[in-house]
């Protein structure tokens, strides 16, 4: 078994190999040997070996600069030494002419894996050696996946989506594995086929053994890995989430909120047992409080990891974390909140009161603010330079407690988790739409279900609020719960916002709504990548 294993791996680096090094490799190789890749998808194990390579392939770019990394330095959080010597400066002073290498492999990488997703997909169509067992999970799988990257690439690298920019030309949709160079292509012709592919997923998907039994992280005996750990696949409720957030882009606002609301009512749907009695089954339950005040082995559930409806998997995870977010680092290297601290001995006694914390996570009971940021002294490269300040504690690793007890099943699993997408978007969305109806109780109201979960009191809807300012409090919100994750400059730009959160440190004692904590100017054309000059040298060549 191990034998047929490792010839099996051997096979799978060998074809899934092409598109590593430069930005049109993969269309420019040739399979070394037909029979190889004809031997890989000679069976299901195959094929969900293939599967199991693009998963794995997305550490590329979302081990960091995706979500943890560059992008979310480009969303403002955190305080980044305003000169050229901070490592990450670059991303947050929006210098793309210094990106250039780091444009080209992002764009090069994502592009390979689609191409990797297409070889799977063609052998899916012409073989006809997939069983039945497997075939919408592989197919619907590669689907979903294949429509992730290119939207994406589409936010990385396409224009603020509306009317007057749905015809400007954008990127490539790869659908097939021909070499030929494919034409770029109006970001709206773009957004159809993603939204064409999702909802074929979705389709194929319905039998996802997810909606019945949940991720399935345990063991499960003569069970592929496939049919388990589903949060680390494009599972039917991930697809579904992510079909959502593709019609929140493109302004359907109609068809994100009826999809989201699928998501929300199937995760919470009834179900009765043999006596007929009536329970609640959610797939991707709610983090319990117990699992952060009193987790069983000390360790607290840093990344809600029940409600992560799909994620990277990152055996290097700690890496980047000790790189960005370590508390011995200094000021040139971590990516930290930094304090306010000429008034150390005021009135106010200590330097919480002047921390962007306060600001940010205003409320020291949420459950986010209590175990996914920690205070430590800042090395500020001096000797005997110091500041106060506070870490991203959300991808700390879990510890093995001090009797020596293995960790947790639960544990080990946070220990490798980058989450992508989360039941709380599917609220969020919601709360959105609603709001931008005027129906602002029932956005409040949807806001509530995920504060109650964080353990923060309900917000009261006010005769002072209005459309503008409930849109605001999910504003607030989608920070707090995809810091780390990527997603917030998306947010930014699906909106347009010219005002974000200031990376800087807080000036000012008050409520969120003071200016000097909050505003920074954003240039909205900081919102969009330049196509990479590997990709624009390579369409020059062809010429």
């Amino acid at each position: 078994m191990n034998i047929k294993n490792n010839i099996r791996t051997a096979l799978l680096s060998a074809v899934f190999a092409f598109g590593a090094t430069s930005c049109n490799d993969w269309l420019n190789v040739e399979m070394e040997d037909a029979i190889m890749e004809n031997t890989l998808f000679s069976d299901d194990e195959g094929y969900l070996s293939a599967l199991t390579g693009c998963y794995i392939r997305l550490n590329e770019n979302y081990d960091n600069l995706l979500t943890r990394g560059g992008i979310d330095v480009m969303a403002q959080y955190y305080h980044v030494s305003p000169n050229t010597d901070h490592a990450m400066y670059k991303y947050v002073a929006f210098q793309y002419d210094q990106l250039e290498s780091e444009n080209d492999a992002l764009w090069t990488k994502q592009y390979s894996n689609i191409a990797n997703l297409n070889v799977i997909l063609e052998h899916v169509a012409n073989d006809g050696k997939l069983s039945e067992k497997y075939y919408n999970y592989v197919k619907g799988e590669c689907l979903a996946l294949r429509a992730f990257l290119h939207f994406d690439l589409m936010r990385i690298y396409g224009p603020i989506y509306g009317p007057d920019t749905e015809n400007k030309i954008t990127i490539p949709y790869q659908d097939t594995s021909s070499k030929e160079i494919q034409p770029l292509l109006p970001a709206k012709e773009v957004m159809a086929k993603i939204i064409r592919d999702l909802e074929e997923a979705c389709k194929l998907l319905e039998t996802d053994r997810v909606r019945e039994d949940g991720p399935q992280g345990q063991s499960v005996s003569d069970e592929k890995p496939t049919l388990r750990y589903r949060q680390f696949r494009l599972n039917y409720f991930a697809t579904k989430l992510l079909l959502a957030r593709v019609y929140m882009w493109i302004g359907d606002k109609e068809k994100a909120e009826a999809v989201a609301k699928e998501v929300i009512n199937e995760n919470n749907k009834n179900v009765k047992d043999d006596q007929g009695n009536t329970t609640v089954f959610s797939a991707f339950p709610w983090v319990k409080k117990s699992d952060i005040d009193e987790p069983k082995d000390g360790n607290p559930d840093r990344l809600f990891s029940s409600e992560v409806m799909f994620a990277v998997y990152d055996s290097k995870r700690s890496d980047f974390y000790n790189s960005r977010f370590a508390s011995t680092l200094n000021m040139s290297a971590a990516l930290y909140f930094s304090n306010w601290t000429e008034k150390e001995e005021g009135y106010w006694g200590n330097t919480y009161e002047y921390s962007k914390m306060t600001y940010f996570m205003d409320d020291v009971n949420d459950l986010r603010r209590k175990c996914q940021w920690e205070s430590s002294k800042i090395n500020g490269g001096k000797e005997g330079e110091e500041w106060n300040g506070y870490y991203l504690s959300k991808f700390r690793s879990p510890e093995v407690s001090s009797t020596g007890t293995s960790l947790t099943d639960n544990s080990k699993l946070n220990l490798y988790m980058i989450p992508l997408i989360r039941l709380s978007e599917a609220y969020l969305i919601v709360a959105e739409c609603e709001a931008e109806k005027d129906n602002l109780q029932e956005a409040i109201d949807a806001i509530n279900q995920l504060r109650l979960h964080r353990n923060t009191p309900n917000l009261e809807l006010t005769a002072e609020d209005n459309k503008e300012s409930v849109k605001a409090y999910v504003t607030k919100e989608f920070m707090r719960e995809v810091v780390g994750e990527g997603q917030l400059f998306f947010y930014y730009k699906r909106n347009a916002m010219a005002k974000v959160l200031s990376d800087a440190p807080c000036t000012t004692i008050g409520a969120w709504s003071t200016t000097t904590v909050i505003d920074k100017e954003m240039n909205l054309g900081n919102y969009t990548w330049p196509m990479p000059k590997c990709e624009m040298d390579k369409r020059v060549t062809k010429q």
